[in-house]
Formats: structure tokens, C-alpha cells, sequence
């Protein structure tokens, strides 16, 4: 079998064009934390206010909650191939 000669100026890597990436607005998030019924729009709004991603936010326990200083400890995630137990992660 003849393989024909391949240059580098024949390859061509990916697009110069980058996505945008996409957030929402706060206006949209507040939108969006308002119509959702709970426990979503509990969890909706510790996401909006914490940056925290989806698997944390499901980690969180009462012990992590300091309602005094109002903060909350991030330590662990929830991991969809792991079960129900929470991982470790910080």
C-alpha cells in the first residue's frame, strides 16, 4: 500500500476560533434561583453565591454550615462513579 507524503503545512490543528464561554447574568441567575421550587432553588442559590461546583454543594453536611460566622467549609465532593459516599478532594 502507497501512502502519500503528508507535510506539515497539509495538517491544519483545530480552529483559530475559540468559543465563548457562557455565563449567566445576575439578573438571569436571580431569575432562575426565584422560579425554581425547593430544594433547587436552595441549591441554585449557595451555587450562585459560592461558586461552588455541583458535586460540593451535594457533599455538604450540617457539620459543614457555621451559621454564627455564616460561612460554609468545602471539603469533600460527592462523585457520581463513588455512590453516595463523598470523596475527598481539598
Amino acid at each position: 500500500m502507497r501512502i502519500s507524503k503528508v507535510s506539515f503545512g497539509d495538517l491544519r490543528l483545530g480552529s483559530s476560533i475559540k468559543p465563548k464561554p457562557e455565563f449567566f447574568t445576575s439578573a438571569q441567575a436571580q431569575a432562575i434561583i426565584q422560579a425554581a421550587p425547593e430544594p433547587y432553588k436552595t441549591l441554585f442559590a449557595v451555587a450562585s453565591g459560592t461558586g461552588a461546583r455541583a458535586g460540593e454543594i451535594l457533599a455538604l453536611t450540617v457539620s459543614d454550615l457555621n451559621f454564627e460566622k455564616k460561612t460554609i467549609s468545602i471539603s469533600k465532593s460527592a462523585d457520581e462513579h463513588a455512590g453516595d459516599s463523598p470523596t475527598q478532594d481539598r
